[in-house]
Parts: C-alpha cells; structure tokens; sequence
C-alpha cells in the first residue's frame, strides 16, 4: 500500500479490510498521498465483493493479500 500511494503512476488505492489501516501502516507516506489517494472500504465477508463492485470497477491491478499478522497467532498456528 505505502509504495503505490508513493507511485505517481498509481492514481488510487482502493483497500478492502475488515478495520482501517490505521496511521502506523502509513508512517512513511505523506499525509497528503493518503489523504489523496487513498480509499478504504470496509468488508466484513470476503466471500462477497458485492459492496466493493463500485470502487474496483476501474482498477487496473489487484493486490490480494489475505491472512492473519504473525503476532496475533502463535508460532504453530502461523
């Protein structure tokens, strides 16, 4: 997410998730890059992108990355 809101040939950055990215993920981003560019859409169920249709009608490349962060589980679990 940080390096294509940098990119200046990435025109927006639709993210789908379940809670806001939050500032910690955006440190080394400009505040206006994500204030610009950035457009965060919540979704509680991932097996229906029904809601998202809209804003990814344009979109020109897809990210997809799904999974829970290693610190919230434990090592056998990871």
């Amino acid at each position: 997410v940080r390096a294509a809101l940098r990119d200046a040939e990435v025109s927006r950055v639709v993210s789908l998730a379940r809670r806001p990215l939050g500032a910690e993920h955006l440190l080394d981003v400009p505040p206006e890059l994500a204030r610009d560019k950035l457009f965060e859409l919540r979704l509680d169920d991932f097996t229906r992108y029904e809601p998202a249709q809209r804003e990814l009608a344009d979109c020109t490349a897809v990210v997809w990355c799904l999974g829970v962060p290693q610190s919230s589980v434990s090592p056998a679990e990871y």
